[in-house]
């Protein structure tokens, strides 16, 4: 049994503003526009629960939905509903605004009789299994999905070459996504959403560096995704933390050491 569900989206004028100028920055200079603007995310979505995962406690599958405009105010930052067909014996996340400051987020499943039907934590399934990154076996061969290329088991110089380039590629999105919001956000902010890893921010913050942040943890998980590939060490949140603190402090003991000099 299926159903509809309906969720509006708030301020999608201005994602969809922030996305028309990432294209026309990406196609003077590729990647420009995804480093210094990024994705603005919609605080609206539907996710599939498809198993456990370490960081996130669920892996989740999102949704892809059917805008419905015909109750579109004329800028577009109201009454823009996006539309998601659930299907029963599947358990979905729901984050959905209600209001320019208010969220609901619960758990749903579909009933027999094709209702929605809100559930607790509690009731999901126990086991299922955990699936991050796809990997089809086929022999001694890996399809890895999120590079979309075969490896083997064991890699070939040639192929360990492509993901330690891809690595590097994806270790200099961090750093730049980083340094960007480094240069207005405040050191206990950028230190509080590390540590909680996630953007903390509350403020009523440009959406930009929301964005800034989904890009940086998405370079960061297709690093680790090469690194568990080549079996090598992972860059996780606390090794970020560790080296902007350092760096902080290194820049403080500059400041102080000019400013002795200087008297």
């Amino acid at each position: 049994m299926k159903a509809a569900l309906e969720i509006e989206l708030f301020g999608d004028d201005t994602r969809q503003y922030c996305k028309l100028w990432k294209n026309i920055m990406n196609e003077g200079m590729l990647g420009l526009g995804d480093v210094t603007i990024g994705t603005m995310p919609s605080l609206s979505w539907v996710a599939e629960i498809t198993g456990k995962d370490q960081k996130y406690k669920y892996a989740r599958k999102f949704l892809k939905g059917k805008k419905d405009y015909s109750r579109a105010n004329s800028k577009g930052s109201r009454g823009i509903f996006m539309e998601y067909l659930l299907e029963s014996e599947h358990y979905y996340e729901v984050s959905a605004q209600i209001s320019w400051k208010n969220i609901d987020r619960y758990f749903c499943t579909v009933d027999n009789e094709g209702n929605i039907v809100r559930i607790d934590e509690a009731e999901l399934p126990k086991e299922v299994e955990r699936p991050v990154f796809k990997q089809l076996n086929a022999g001694r061969n890996i399809y890895y999905a999120a590079l979309g290329m075969t490896i083997s088991n064991p890699s070939t110089p040639q192929q360990r070459q492509i993901v330690l380039r891809n690595m590097a590629f994806n270790y200099d999105k961090v750093q730049k996504c980083l340094m960007m919001m480094m240069e207005k956000l405040s050191e206990n902010d950028i230190i509080k959403s590390l540590k909680a890893k996630r953007f903390t921010v509350a403020s009523t913050l440009d959406m930009i560096y929301i964005g800034c942040w989904t890009e940086m943890d998405r370079a960061l998980t297709m690093y680790n995704c090469c690194a568990d590939i080549i079996k090598t060490k992972k860059l996780t949140h606390e090794i970020i933390l560790e080296g902007v603190q350092r760096w902080l402090k290194s820049r403080l003991e500059s400041t102080s050491s000019w400013q002795r000099d200087s008297e």
